[in-house]
């Protein structure tokens, strides 16, 4: 396996094990520069999956996707091969394109492409809101080799630099996408897939696709995701380096008294206090280790940073733990990062920024405080531990329970922690969710629909219809409904036509195209940012409070305010020992796959021990257990609980939410904030089941059905969509009218 070192340049060899492919042969693939350069850079081995990737991009013409775990090596994997295709061509110009998700993800492949191209004298751009004009200037000047952007850095390319498109891709042969899995299901996805086709108008011949992902859950839907329409010409490169050793552990905490309040807290937050015994654990299990601790709400994850940090200055040890989220000032997450990659032995509780793939070196084990969004977000993170082969990928996930005996049927379920074992139990199994095919993002089609004709100074309807439906990125829309939007959008000013009827930006359109955010398609939240003397420490959504003293936390510090510049939207602050959790725009709730909240189900049936679990999560569990066989909600789907009725549906979001909007259309309120159930109130349970053998569900219209769910923008163009339309996408988004039979027959079946 091994790049024979003490052999002259001329005879360089290597091989690679458990290979179909001739390892000299697949090495000898490579530009000379190419192999000199890793020659120099000491490589000895490449992975199985390179040498799969090697020969499907140099020997083959498909679009290709790389599946590794995070660290396999897939961004070697996809660029050296493309760098010797780049070597081998006789002109310059741009060839190849990387579009990555995060500007730190970029800064880190921007490194480590430079290194392998020292000598070759392929230049290696980067682009984004961080990259300095001058950068930006040479590249347009001489736009070459290989170009790392952003999404919305392309999308401004395109508003900005429209005449000079031509000339900047006509010569590209790659577009790589980095962390495909990301994408999808997103309005940035669907912004992805639209810039992609818009790019390729300006191509000579069709770049090929070249696509990196950790965690898939369907390779079939993931092509189908890539090429829109169908899943052929896609060759799959999967990482055949065999299984790797995964640890998991599940502990529990009962929610127990806290300590009395201190300077700079109130009583309403008491309850928000992170548990002492998890602050514990947490000190025992991190400190002192290469680690990551994930957290999904930004305020939690720097309540328990504060807390483990004075947990350590308490037992007077060295303080190693960092934060790192989205919320915090570049110089803030690069610390972190730079922390990380470093020898130093710290701890980060972070967010989902750090769940992709910035290297960040080998971590020794992850933790997670509560649920997790998805099975796919489990794996992406526990992925980050066990880089090594003598080390497995080692997760700890904490969870929180509700003590009471007295605590309603949901809560004594223990459904937070049979949520995450079944997660657990999936990602055992193999099993993650897989990519949502046919999410509508109207709302980003109003930002495309305005994008093209700032882009070419205005579109017949035809064309448009023909570039962003018919060939584009959001098929499914008929030209009647395309027609609607477009005068939905001409009523709120976003767009006129000419007398030639050349469709031209309106006045509010010329105003929203002119504005900085114009370029990425997601909400971004108005948060105030704040300054210790002259560095961001980060931002976060404030409010005037009427206390003399106000206080927060963030990075892991705490701050108190010394003032508010309103105008600026800046908070200055200096260090404090009060503290205050603080508050941060939310993102939307995630949604469940029906499989985790059927596992969940099988969880609750069984007396199977969960072997991940320690004891305290063990007894939780067979207590849940006793509880489901008390209320006898394992044989039987109803439940009764005072005046309340508990319907188990064992289903995910999509189908709940069905459920809840046929009830609430027959007059029947009901609730769907636990995962897997439905609670009615002041109902009767025969007239529940009479009133479902009378419906018809899958005769029901699901766009009428829509009509019964209070309109609500969730994305950012969404207010300039009309009613009909706003209802065919939430319909399309959000509603499972078959899984709502079956879950109906079921009730009926067994009651």
């Amino acid at each position: 396996m091994f790049l024979q070192k003490n052999r002259p340049m001329e005879m360089m060899t290597l091989q690679i094990s458990n290979s179909e492919h001739s390892p000299q042969q697949t090495f000898d693939l490579l530009h000379r520069d190419i192999q000199e350069q890793l020659y120099r850079m000491e490589w000895t081995e490449l992975r199985p999956v390179q040498v799969q990737a090697i020969r499907a991009i140099l020997q083959g013409n498909l679009d290709i996707i790389i599946t590794a775990p995070t660290a396999g090596g897939k961004t070697e994997a996809a660029f050296l091969p493309i760098l010797s295709h780049i070597l081998d061509l006789p002109c310059t110009g741009l060839r190849s394109m990387y579009i990555g998700p995060l500007k730190a993800l970029i800064n880190d492949q921007f490194q480590r492409l430079e290194d392998i191209c020292e000598h070759t004298g392929i230049p290696v751009h980067r682009w984004h809101g961080d990259v300095s004009m001058t950068h930006k200037r040479s590249f347009l000047d001489n736009p070459s080799g290989v170009l790392l952007i952003t999404p919305e850095s392309l999308e401004a390319m395109f508003v900005n630099r429209a005449d000079r498109l031509g000339v900047l891709f006509s010569g590209l042969d790659f577009i790589v996408i980095d962390e495909l899995h990301s994408f999808f299901g997103s309005e940035r996805g669907a912004h992805l897939r639209s810039l992609m086709s818009r790019v390729s108008r300006y191509c000579s011949k069709t770049p090929r696709l070249v696509a990196l992902s950790a965690t898939l859950g369907d390779l079939r839907l993931a092509c189908s995701w890539l090429k829109q329409k169908e899943a052929s010409g896609i060759e799959i490169v999967q990482d055949k380096g065999g299984e790797r050793e995964i640890r998991l552990g599940v502990r529990a905490y009962g929610q127990i008294a806290h300590q009395s309040l201190t300077e700079g807290e109130n009583q309403d937050e008491e309850d928000n206090l992170p548990n002492e015994r998890l602050v514990s654990d947490l000190f025992r299990h991190f400190h002192g280790k290469k680690a990551l601790v994930f957290g999904n709400q930004k305020s939690r994850i720097e309540l328990y940073a504060d807390a483990v940090k004075t947990e350590t200055a308490r037992r007077g040890e060295h303080d190693n733990f960092l934060v790192h989220h989205g919320s915090l000032g570049r110089l803030e997450r690069e610390d972190a990062e730079d922390e990380l990659r470093s020898d130093r032995r710290v701890a980060v509780f972070c967010s989902s920024t750090l769940e992709l793939g910035i290297d960040i070196g080998p971590v020794e084990v992850v933790g997670q405080l509560g649920c997790l969004p998805s099975v796919n977000s489990l794996l992406q993170r526990l992925g980050r531990s066990g880089r090594r082969k003598e080390h497995p990928a080692t997760m700890r996930l904490y969870c929180e329970v509700q003590e009471r005996r007295d605590s309603p049927l949901p809560d004594r379920l223990c459904l937070d922690l049979v949520e995450l074992c079944a997660m657990c139990q999936l990602a055992i199994h193999g099993w993650c969710e897989p990519p949502p095919l046919n999410k509508m993002h109207l709302s980003t089609l109003v930002h495309q629909i305005l994008a093209l004709i700032v882009e070419r100074g205005g579109i017949h309807t035809p064309e448009l219809y023909a570039d962003l439906v018919l060939h584009g990125a959001f098929p499914g829309l008929s030209e009647s409904q395309f027609a609607m939007l477009l005068r939905d959008m001409g009523t709120h000013e976003l767009i006129e036509q000419d007398d030639t009827r050349l469709l031209i930006l309106g006045r509010i359109g010329e105003r929203l195209a002119r504005h900085y955010s114009f370029y990425s398609v997601f909400q971004t939240p108005v948060e105030f940012d704040v300054k210790h003397e002259h560095r961001t420490i980060g931002s976060v959504a404030y409010t005037p409070s009427p206390d003399a003293s106000q206080y927060l936390i963030l990075s892991g510090k705490r701050w108190q305010i010394t003032s508010v510049d309103q105008e600026a939207h800046v908070l200055h602050v200096v260090p404090s020992r009060g503290k205050r959790a603080p508050t941060f725009s939310s993102g939307s709730k995630w949604e469940l796959d029906d499989m985790v909240t059927q596992m969940m189900q099988t969880i609750l049936a069984s007396n199977e021990e969960l072997k991940f679990c320690d004891a305290n999560a063990s007894m939780y569990i067979n207590r849940a257990r006793q509880e489901a066989r008390s209320a006898n909600i394992i044989d039987k789907s109803l439940s009764v609980e005072g005046k309340k009725i508990l319907w188990f549906t064992w289903r995910g979001s999509r189908v709940n939410r069905t459920l809840l909007l046929i009830m609430k259309s027959l007059k029947l309120t009901c609730d769907d904030s636990y995962p897997g159930l439905l609670i009615f109130d002041s109902c009767d349970p025969q007239r529940l089941l009479n009133i479902l053998r009378s419906v018809d569900v899958r005769s029901l219209s699901i766009e009428s059905l829509a009509a019964h769910q209070p309109r609500v923008a969730t994305e950012k163009y969404d207010m300039y969509m009309p009613e009909e339309l706003w209802r065919y996408q939430y319909s399309v988004n959000s509603l499972d009218i078959e899984g709502a039979a079956i879950a109906s027959s079921e009730l009926l079946a067994n009651s």
